[in-house]
């Protein structure tokens, strides 16, 4: 299935981002960033705007320098990892 994307300006009432079948146009999905000062939040509708999941995107720094990342790249300040959480509308952990 081929699929596209169309992304909107900032606005509250409208996606984020608008997922469709090219062949047909019929929706598929919608994500919406949720506003938050502490984590970052995407929720996930399906075609009907029905919430189905929430993704949270969880970021860690470990302190300390890495060998090769310090020379190969010049990053060497620590380390960045980045957790995705994925749960249900009923908040399970998927």
């Amino acid at each position: 299935m081929d699929w596209s994307e169309q992304c909107f300006k900032p606005n509250p009432l409208a996606p984020d981002v608008a997922y469709s079948v090219v062949a047909s146009g019929d929706a598929l999905s919608t994500t919406h960033t949720v506003l938050d000062t502490q984590k970052n939040l995407i929720d996930i509708h399906d075609c009907a705007l029905n919430k189905m999941y929430t993704v949270q995107e969880k970021i860690y720094k470990k302190s300390g320098q890495n060998v090769v990342a310090c020379k190969k790249y010049q990053s060497c300040d620590g380390e960045i990892f980045l957790m995705y959480e994925i749960k249900t509308k009923s908040g399970k952990l998927v």
